[in-house]
């Protein structure tokens, strides 16, 4: 998935993580912006999108039937878990700008690392 600006005054920027030189960066046509605690004034999630994953669940049905038969396919639907696919984060800046951006959860974690 791409992390990107889907609105707002940097629309269809992309947000970059860059570990070697430990920098997340928006990056546009014609500039770069780099995110940090000092250009960021406020942050929000408006939204979090979470699926379920698919092997999981097999994995744990085949455990439910080898255990304890035919309600362990029951018992794998049941016990199984959602994870974060990606979520809205609405973006202020300390220049005015705001933006909405789709990021995925590990460059979500990268993001609150460098904003506080």
């Amino acid at each position: 998935m791409k992390n990107i600006v889907i609105k707002g005054d940097y629309k269809n920027y992309y947000l970059s993580m860059h570990k070697d030189i430990d920098k997340l960066i928006l990056e546009g046509i014609n500039d770069n912006i780099e995110i940090s605690k000092n250009i960021i004034c406020d942050y929000n999630i408006k939204y979090i999108d979470f699926k379920r994953d698919i092997i999981d669940i097999v994995v744990r049905i085949i455990i439910g039937v080898f255990l304890i038969g035919p309600m362990g396919v029951l018992s794998g639907f049941i016990a199984n878990k959602n994870f974060i696919s990606y979520r809205l984060i609405s973006i202020e800046f300390k220049n005015g700008n705001k933006s909405l951006v789709k990021i995925d959860n590990r460059t979500f974690k990268y993001f609150v690392q460098k904003v506080y």
